[in-house]
């Protein structure tokens, strides 16, 4: 758990590219992270995917905002590439 938790952060972390400054980061791990009651790295790792991810639409907000009404947010086509 806790490597998983340490890849996600550090997943976050990334500069960026055009592809994730455009259509955003997998959120495969983030889901499965939830799923076991890891919110509060989920969360950090939202937040960082804002430092890249400038065309998210409001998707990081209202994700962090599901994710505090203890929901799991539907990540869409996130969780495909």
């Amino acid at each position: 758990m806790e490597k998983a938790k340490q890849f996600l952060l550090a997943a976050g972390k990334t500069p960026g590219s055009p592809q994730l400054n455009s259509f955003g980061p997998n959120m495969a791990l983030a889901r499965d992270l939830l799923a076991v009651g890891e919110a509060g790295t989920v969360t950090q790792y939202l937040d960082l995917c804002g430092e890249f991810w400038k065309l998210d639409r409001g998707r990081l907000d209202a994700w962090k905002a599901e994710i505090r009404q203890g929901r799991t947010p539907d990540f869409g086509a996130n969780l495909l590439f």
